[in-house]
């Protein structure tokens, strides 16, 4: 069962880089279909527009993959 990113209670830029270790930023910020500059500003704690979109989009793709 994928992890829930919708409840994880730590910060957005904490759990973007937890979140599918294999992975570099730039393939992170690819399957989110975001630049790599707004998705690195996110992993440096600015905060984001649609974060609770963003941590929903994180499931769906760990069910998909």
């Amino acid at each position: 069962m994928a992890h829930n990113w919708e409840t994880d209670p730590r910060p957005l830029s904490e759990i973007l880089k937890a979140w599918r270790p294999e992975m570099t930023r730039a393939q992170k910020a690819d399957a989110l279909r975001i630049p790599l500059n707004t998705f690195n500003r996110m992993c440096d704690g600015r905060p984001a527009d649609r974060e609770e979109t963003i941590r929903r989009l994180m499931i769906l793709i760990d069910g998909t993959r």
